[in-house]
């Protein structure tokens, strides 16, 4: 990890990015050096930032052919730019996951959520793939 510091007459972030994606732009007084950065995401703190997700870990061997095809209870949770639930967030999400999704005894590639409740969503899910799973959330619909 290489730490140091960097001084120079101009740093530009992209107006026109006040929150989403931006870039950063560093530049000298004379003008004979100018860099961008990457993109990188502006959140702002009272925004959704990102969602958890939780769950009671002892029953995840999905596995165990005990364990595949059996529901288990998720909690996501939205969370705002200063890493806290966010409240306000009443949609519903998109999930998806890396394992079959069964719902009411069929196959399906994801689903849509009921609305979260002060920025909290109690669920269940049904996975059958066996082996290690991720479970995806995104603000969107299936």
């Amino acid at each position: 990890m290489l730490i140091g510091r960097a001084v120079f007459d101009n740093i530009i972030i992209d107006a026109a990015a006040a929150i989403g994606n931006a870039t950063l732009t560093i530049e000298n007084a004379g003008g004979t050096y100018s860099q961008t950065s990457d993109i990188f995401e502006v959140i702002s703190l009272n925004s959704l930032a990102r969602f958890i997700i939780e769950t009671d870990l002892r029953i995840l061997h999905i596995g165990d052919t005990n364990r595949r095809a059996t529901a288990f209870d998720i909690r996501i949770k939205a969370i705002n730019g200063n890493d806290e639930i966010y409240t306000d967030f009443t949609d519903t999400v998109r999930i998806t996951s890396n394992s079959q999704i069964v719902v009411n005894g069929n196959p399906v590639s994801g689903l849509t959520s009921l609305p979260f409740v002060n920025g909290i969503l109690d669920t269940t899910i049904t996975l059958t793939t066996a082996g290690l799973s991720t479970i995806s959330v995104e603000n969107a619909e299936v």
